[in-house]
């Protein structure tokens, strides 16, 4: 199951003010509805901007949350 980006934009936006400004892929798998291998093809590609931490990775918010309101997401991932 993917969200549509109409579901993810109505998402409660105040629900996402319970998040820290900066992410981890899991927290933003739950955001976004999708798996990890979606969330690393965002990465990869530049669209969400990261920073590698260790061996892991963190999304800055912000970034988030132009990928939702710009209209980027993609159905089909």
């Amino acid at each position: 199951y993917m969200a549509t980006l109409e579901q993810v934009r109505n998402h409660n936006h105040k629900s996402l003010k319970k998040y820290p400004d900066v992410l981890t892929v899991p927290q933003v798998q739950q955001i976004l509805s999708v798996g990890q291998y979606s969330v690393y093809k965002l990465i990869k590609d530049g669209t969400l901007h990261s920073l590698k931490v260790g061996h892991g990775y963190r999304i800055v918010k912000q970034s988030l949350l132009d990928y939702i309101y710009g209209g980027k997401l993609n159905e089909t991932a």
